[in-house]
């Protein structure tokens, strides 16, 4: 009887340790699982902000941004693309809550170049890039504009937007909560394509 109660206590250790074992890689595949597709959304957004930006309204013959960004903060940058329809706004930025937008918006029909008017959810498409991004990571925010060779985080007059030549973008996005967060951080420089 005692060998009995001695072999299901050891069997009842082995089943315990074996359980915790079993949790214990089940939540780290869950952690990598959340922190690849962390880097999946936040690649992906990416390649979008990277793209639009790329494609800012820009004059070949003069070397020069045609119509310069409006909007130069850490967390948005509002700027214009060339359209079939004339000069798009497009708009990116991270929210409160840690979500990155990014807003198109058509000219107004009845406007003419190169004065356009928008009309805020006319012809206006809306869309969530990415979820859990960081508006500042460290020092460094979502958006800095390359000016003279340096980046600027501060770009508020007209004629600092003019002199833009290229955006970087710093999305830092985590996954998880808690012990289990896992930070992913992505830097790329977005410059207007010229040819």
């Amino acid at each position: 009887m005692a060998e009995l109660s001695v072999s299901l206590v050891v069997f009842s250790v082995l089943i315990v340790a074996t359980l915790l074992v079993t949790l214990q890689v089940q939540q780290l595949y869950l952690r990598d699982t959340a922190s690849e597709d962390a880097m999946q959304g936040a690649r992906h957004a990416m390649d979008v902000a990277v793209r639009d930006l790329q494609n800012v309204a820009y004059d070949q013959i003069n070397d020069v941004v045609t119509a310069p960004p409006t909007e130069t903060t850490g967390t948005a940058v509002t700027f214009f693309v060339n359209g079939t329809a004339g000069l798009v706004r497009e708009r990116l930025s991270v929210d409160a809550q840690g979500v990155l937008w990014r807003q198109t918006t058509q000219p107004d029909t009845s406007s003419v170049a190169p004065n356009y008017t928008y009309v805020t959810n006319r012809g206006q498409v809306t869309q969530r890039l990415a979820t859990g991004v960081a508006t500042v990571t460290g020092s460094t925010p979502v958006f800095g504009y390359m000016i003279a060779g340096a980046v600027s985080t501060n770009v508020t007059t007209a004629a600092q937007q003019a002199t833009i030549t290229a955006f970087v973008v710093t999305l830092t996005v985590t996954a998880g909560t808690g012990a289990n967060a896992v930070p992913v951080t992505l830097t790329n420089t977005a410059a207007p394509l010229r040819a």
